[in-house]
């Protein structure tokens, strides 16, 4: 085993006063505190029961297109459509939810 240089032993006797456990540091605390309240949220559950269409044209060509999608037997109960910009055009997104 190498003997340790003179100069470096009060390096080591100070490093092995600031040695600190672990979950000391109020950093690591708040951090793990935070994951694990992260991870035992609830996730809500993804919608199964929709369909998303898109258009270039207009916003009712974007529903049609939706409602084409969907099961002859269901009913939809909700419509949620946004316009956005792509470069210099709008496209027109529709969502349908719906209950069989």
């Amino acid at each position: 085993m190498a003997a340790i240089s003179p100069g470096f032993a009060p390096l080591l006797i100070y490093f092995q006063l600031q040695q600190r456990n672990f979950m000391s540091t109020p950093f690591l605390q708040k951090f793990f505190i935070g994951f694990i309240a992260l991870i035992s949220c609830e996730v809500s559950p993804c919608l199964a029961n929709s369909v998303t269409a898109e258009s270039i044209w207009d916003q009712a060509n974007a529903e049609e297109r939706a409602r084409s999608q969907i099961p002859a037997n269901a009913t939809v109960t909700s419509t949620n459509c946004e316009s956005f910009q792509v470069r210099n055009d709008l496209r027109y997104r529709c969502t349908l939810e719906y209950n069989q």
